[in-house]
Formats: structure tokens, sequence, C-alpha cells
């Protein structure tokens, strides 16, 4: 397989403030508030809320009190007589504002940026990297249901720019390297209005920082002014994990809508990178994303294939390359999970260091199991957790219906069936009448033929008499 560098990648979702403010365009104030000039909302008495979007009167109302699905410190629950929702504060989003309005992916050579703008449904502007407003490679664009970048997680919302480290385009980042790690940075502009840049925009700095001689690797984002004049930066830093997870469908990456056939080759990539030596599978399931009626089947084991998953493993996970700890695969069939489209794997991983490499070594598994890579688990601080979701497509003609093991036809099969029955009914109609008629005009044709056959010669019978 060619382009394995490809896969050599370390991501992490972080994210930054993205702010509201009611004088840029489509950010105004809800319920009759009135827009201050310093871009915050004064709200009439009944409501509350950063763009007076908050009902006071349903605030914590119905069962807020005591099953709020609102993600704490980033919502408000309420409930406005049709269920418990979630009031987003200006820098979240989603149904239980679980998201933040600007995030940010990082891989070796790959930046990827999320911005979901408050009502986003409506905006007007453009986000870019900074000098290069005129380069449609250096703008943002809309998330579509068909992921257009394979680096975008599938919770993002709204819009994203995908810019390589070394882009020509949007201009290739030298890094800057100290003792312990090297830091690639580029400057983001967030512009509210297409026609111009006014001081309501936004301008981040935004740093991935790669490791060089340690284990620690992470990103940021500071918001900076759009001008010269120095204000407060806002740093985020957070440590990211060092393993990657890839899924390949014959022989193709999986994207995150396209769904794939029950039965394919499916190869599951497990990287590390940085100052990570080698690693070695803890622990691995996969399950069906269901609440009502969750579903499970266990793969790995301590190291080990589990049993229950021999059904669809094609082999146990091996190093994909000669004498390099940094790659693993794990080959299995695509299988589907009875009323559910969805397939989500789980994997805990313990990563090792030169110091500690010997932990992660693999050893056999137990007779009547497929080797495993690693051993029985030890006291392992360095462990980390991927996942990974594929769809599969219903087969073609046979659907599973319920819980009770039987299959049935779909409906437009069953319809395409019942039309075709009818037809082949009228042609055995038709050709019965058809076969009755020929047969009726045979008979007709012999009759007329008996009765002058006497007469043919001129002559009157002959007697057929004895004579006595």
């Amino acid at each position: 397989m060619t382009g394995l560098s490809f896969l050599l990648l370390i991501l992490k979702l972080i994210s930054a403030d993205a702010s509201f403010n009611c004088l840029r365009p489509n950010q105004e104030c809800l319920n009759n508030g009135t827009c201050l000039v310093t871009g915050s909302c004064s709200c009439q008495p009944t409501h509350e809320g950063f763009d007076c979007g908050l009902d006071k009167a349903e605030k914590g109302a119905g069962g807020c009190g005591s099953s709020s699905p609102c993600t704490v410190g980033n919502s408000d629950c309420y409930d406005d007589g049709s269920g418990m929702k979630c009031y987003c504060y200006s820098d979240y989003y989603g149904l239980k504002c679980q998201e933040e309005r600007i995030q940010i992916l990082c891989t070796e050579d790959h930046m990827v940026i999320g911005f979901n703008p408050y009502n986003s449904n409506n905006y007007s502007g453009m986000t870019y990297i900074e000098g290069k407003a005129d380069s449609p490679v250096c703008q943002d664009k809309l998330i579509s249901g068909v992921n257009a970048s394979i680096y975008i997680p599938n919770n993002w919302a709204g819009r994203y720019l995908d810019v390589e480290h070394s882009s020509v385009v949007c201009g290739a980042i030298t890094p800057v390297r100290n003792d312990t790690r090297m830091e690639y940075t580029r400057k983001l502009v967030v512009q509210y209005n297409k026609d111009f840049l006014t001081a309501l925009d936004e301008r981040f700095s935004i740093t991935c920082f790669l490791p060089i001689a340690n284990i620690s690797i992470s990103n940021s984002i500071s918001k900076v002014n759009t001008g010269n004049i120095n204000l407060k930066t806002v740093v985020r830093e957070d440590a990211i994990k060092p393993v990657v997870l890839y899924i390949f469908a014959d022989g193709e990456l999986v994207e995150v809508n396209t769904p794939i056939e029950v039965g394919s080759d499916l190869l599951l990539y497990f990287n590390i990178a940085g100052e990570y030596k080698s690693m070695r599978i803890l622990s691995g399931e996969a399950n069906n994303m269901q609440t009502n009626g969750s579903r499970s089947l266990r793969l790995i084991e301590n190291s080990c294939i589990h049993a229950d998953a021999f059904s669809v493993i094609k082999k146990a996970p091996y190093l994909d390359t000669k004498n390099d700890s940094t790659l693993i695969a794990f080959k299995l069939t695509a299988f589907k999970f009875v009323g559910s489209s969805s397939v989500s794997f789980r994997f805990s991983i313990k990563v090792c260091v030169s110091i500690n490499k010997a932990d992660c070594e693999p050893v056999d598994c137990a007779p009547g199991k497929a080797n495993g890579f690693g051993r029985k688990k030890r006291n392992a601080p360095d462990e980390t957790t991927v996942e990974g979701v594929i769809k599969i497509r219903n087969p073609t003609l046979i659907t599973e219906r319920g819980d009770d093991g039987y299959c049935t036809l779909p409906d437009e099969v069953i319809a395409t069936l019942i039309a075709m029955a009818v037809v082949i009914f009228i042609l055995m109609v038709m050709s019965t009448a058809l076969l009755a008629k020929s047969v009726i005009r045979h008979r007709r044709s012999r009759s007329k033929l008996s009765g002058c056959s006497g007469s043919v010669s001129g002559k009157p019978p002959q007697s057929t008499s004895s004579v006595h």
C-alpha cells in the first residue's frame, strides 16, 4: 500500500472563544431586546441571555431541575411546554450545547479549523487565512452532509478550513523549533461582512505543537485583534492523544457518511507519532450506537482476540511494516447489527516510550486463540482510547425485521413481484384463449373434410356386404 506516510498523523480537537456582538450582521438581540453601543443586549424583564433568547418563565421548568440534558457550564435548561431544551451560551452550539463555535484539529501536516458562527444559517461573512482573502483555497467552506474533508469530525457543523502546513497557495509554514517542540502557527481572520473589515471582526492566532524530545503534544488558539493594538490574548492548550485510527474498506479510506457493504474487507490502522515508540491494543469492541436495545461485540480482551469475534476477524493485529512499531493493522469483515446502520469501534491502547518499550511487546495468547499484539495488562498511565464509526448499507434485496431472526422482502420488491405476477397471469389467460381458438378451428376443418370424402372420385361407394 502506498502513501502510508499519510497515515502518520496525530489528531486532537481543541477550541477557543467565539464572541457574540449585536452590532455585527445577523447577530441581533431577540424578543425586543436593545442592542447597546458596547455590542451587548439589554433585555426585557421577561427574558435574559446574551441575545435575550431565554424566557425566564421557561428557565429550569419541567424536568430541568432533576434530569437536565444540557452540558453544565455551557447552557441553561428550559421547557417551553414541548419538552426540555438547551439554551446555549454564545460560545457553544449543539442539542446539548456540547460543541464550541471555533475548533481546531491538528495533524503533523494539516491544520483543520471549524467555525460555526452564531445564527449560522444567515451568516454572510467569510473566514480566511490572513492575507489570502482572494484565494478560494484559503477560505472557509460549508460542511456538507457528505464530508468534504476526511479530517472533519462527525460532530462539527457550520464551516471549515483545511490547510496543509506546506501549502504554497495559503503560505507554507516555517515551523519554529525549540528544545521540546515544533510550532506551526497561522493567523485566521473572521470577517462578518464580505465587503469590508472592521473592528467588530476577529483575528485568531492558531498554533499546532508537535513534539521533539518529550511526550507532550498540544495545540492552542489565541484570540488577537484585527489591528495593531495589543488586546488581551486568550490562550488555551491541551494534551492530545498520540494514537489515530483510520478505517479502510476494500482498500479505500472510509468517509463519514458513505455506507459500505456487508462483507467488505475492513482494515483498521492504528498509528502513533512523536516520542512514543510502540503500542499494544488492550481491548476493543464494536457496538450499534443505540441507547435503547444496545448491542456490542467484543473484539479484543487482554490484548487477545475474543472468542465471540472469530466470525468477523480475518487477521489479528500485526505490525504493518517490518521493524516499525508505530503502525498496527487489524483486518475484519464488515458486519451489521440488526436494526442499526452504524457500527462504532472503540479500542483501549497502551503506548510506550523508549524507557518502557518492553511493556508494549507482543506475546502469544492462550491456546486456541489467535496471537495478540500485547500481553497481560499492567499498571499503565500512558493509556488512551480511539474510536471510529462506519455506516453499513442495507442488503439490496433483503432487510432485517425485528429481533426474531427472520427476513422479509422490502415493500418495493413485493410490489414489483405482484406486478410481475399480474402480467404473467394475463399472459397465461391470453395464451389459453389463443390455444382454445386454434383447437376449435382445427376441429371445424377436420369436420368439413370428413363430410365430402365419399364423392371425391365422382363414383358411388362400393357395397361391402358379404355374399351368401
